[in-house]
């Protein structure tokens, strides 16, 4: 597993640099905060340049199970969501 830090400007920001050797990435992002589900961004291929607008999205527990009352979904810890 490669890592690296990354630096947030603003809140909900962010940038970060690997250096590849000019060799595509195949990976995904993971992010995560306190009280929150983490989130994972899958790119559909593998990255060879810079990537703009790969913003993993961040929700509540408290907002998914609202989500989850308005469309009849329930959360399998684990799973995400099934019907």
């Amino acid at each position: 597993m490669v890592s690296a830090p990354a630096n947030a400007a603003q809140p909900g920001a962010y940038s970060f640099m690997l250096a590849t050797s000019s060799v595509p990435i195949d990976g995904y992002l993971q992010a995560s905060k306190s009280g929150f589900i983490d989130s994972y961004l899958y790119p559909p291929f593998p990255l060879a340049v810079d990537t703009l607008n790969a913003d993993p999205l961040l929700i509540t527990p408290g907002t998914l199970s609202l989500l989850g009352t308005f469309t009849g979904q329930t959360r399998t810890r684990g799973t995400g969501c099934s019907p």
